[in-house]
């Protein structure tokens, strides 16, 4: 059982990471009202009595601000992964098939949470012999895969699919193209 959440949490880090990423971040963000600083009330001659703690102050919220927008960049960077991860991952294919043999195959693929782990799909099946092209679309939860059934069996696709942790079924009866 603790094995099968640990799998599970590993295969999340794409969406969790982003989340602890904000989260931190927003521990910070108190450092936002400093401006109300100005507005509470002081003792007499405070600037007199200790001019020293001022300083301090002025560095230490300067450092918190630095810290804040820190976070704050890197957790867009994080969140916005899925829609620029492509750059990262070459998800083509440039292996040829006989077209006699080719064979395409639609799937739907349970178990995917961002584009990130469509891409993760599709750079894992364009990396397998004998898939000619392959198309993943997050938003249907939907694979098309075009194959040489002489190198590989639409079986070993989709234990392909469901060997990285997600779970494929086959939507359509296998298409022979034009």
């Amino acid at each position: 059982m603790a094995f099968a959440v640990l799998t599970v949490l590993i295969s999340r880090l794409c969406c969790i990471v982003p989340f602890v990423a904000i989260v931190s971040g927003l521990t910070g963000g108190a450092t936002m009202f400093s401006f109300l600083e100005s507005w509470r009330p002081k003792p007499k001659d405070i600037d007199k009595l200790r001019p020293c703690c001022r300083d301090k102050a002025e560095i230490k919220s300067k450092r918190n601000r630095r810290f804040l927008w820190t976070t704050t960049v890197i957790s867009v960077l994080l969140f916005s992964f899925p829609f620029y991860s492509h750059i990262f991952i070459n998800a083509t294919s440039a292996q040829t098939a006989d077209t006699k043999n080719l064979k395409i195959i639609q799937l739907s693929v349970e178990g995917m949470s961002c584009q990130g782990c469509a891409n993760n799909i599709m750079l894992t099946l364009s990396q397998t012999d004998g898939i000619v092209k392959d198309t993943v679309v997050f938003a249907t939860k939907t694979a098309t895969v075009s194959f040489d059934e002489n190198k590989i069996s639409s079986s070993q696709v989709i234990a392909t699919i469901d060997n990285i942790g997600f779970t494929a079924k086959t939507k359509y009866k296998p298409i022979k193209p034009k």
